[in-house]
């Protein structure tokens, strides 16, 4: 058993618990522990909590680090920017850069090419080691990346369908190899999106130094009083 939650203020209010899809959570001692042997990391508990202890480990200190350092830092911005900061979206390339990112890039440019090539793929693999539907039409089951907290969950929790993910890397990840090829290797990029489980998954690839959400932006933007 593995806890990130903060280890003060837990009122045992069971909030998490109730929202958590995949029963990774239990309250041990008067305080709430997640089991990662089966957490996704969807992010669901820590947006539940009222007492707003994050899941998470916040990244924007080393953000940070990066700009007072001097070096290029790149955002990579997850389109979904848009629904998360609605009529302000339009500032978020100016506040970003205000806080010290050298260019701001929209992550959602690889989506079609990765697309193109899971198509590519299912057609070109059709049949071949994959899950096949026991239904009237006898169809083959391909699973893409629609979100890495879904590719957790198969993972770990229906693992006899893991053979059946495409295995072509994440848009992010993508991005990620652009920006790096676009502006060299020694520089930083930094993933900005809604998704949690992304921290984790960054971590196994040079390409993206960094994910912040955006709640933790919303947070930094809130602590420069950039509101």
């Amino acid at each position: 058993m593995s806890s990130n939650f903060s280890k003060k203020g837990c009122r045992e209010c069971y909030a998490c618990v109730r929202v958590c899809p995949v029963d990774a959570i239990v309250i041990k001692g008067g305080q709430a522990d997640i089991l990662m042997d089966r957490c996704i990391l969807c992010g669901r508990c820590s947006k539940a909590c009222p007492q707003h202890y994050r899941v998470e480990k916040t990244s924007i200190n080393s953000v940070k680090n990066f700009i007072k350092s001097g070096e290029t830092v790149i955002a990579s911005v997850a389109p979904s920017f848009a629904s998360a900061f609605g009529k302000q979206s339009l500032k978020i390339p100016a506040v970003l850069r205000h806080l010290g990112f050298t260019h701001v890039e929209d992550s959602g440019i690889t989506t079609k090419p990765i697309f193109d090539i899971y198509n590519a793929y299912a057609n070109e693999k059709d049949n071949e080691n994959y899950i096949t539907c026991s239904n009237d039409l006898n169809e083959t089951i391909f699973i893409r990346y629609p979100a890495m907290a879904s590719i957790h969950f198969i993972q770990k929790h229906y693992p006899e369908l893991t053979n059946s993910i495409i295995p072509v890397v994440p848009p992010f990840i993508s991005h990620g190899r652009f920006l790096k090829h676009k502006y060299g290797t020694d520089n930083k990029v930094v993933f900005i999106g809604p998704c949690v489980a992304k921290k984790t998954d960054a971590t196994k690839e040079i390409c993206v130094d960094e994910v912040i959400t955006f709640y933790e932006l919303q947070k930094w933007l809130q602590s420069e009083n950039l509101n």
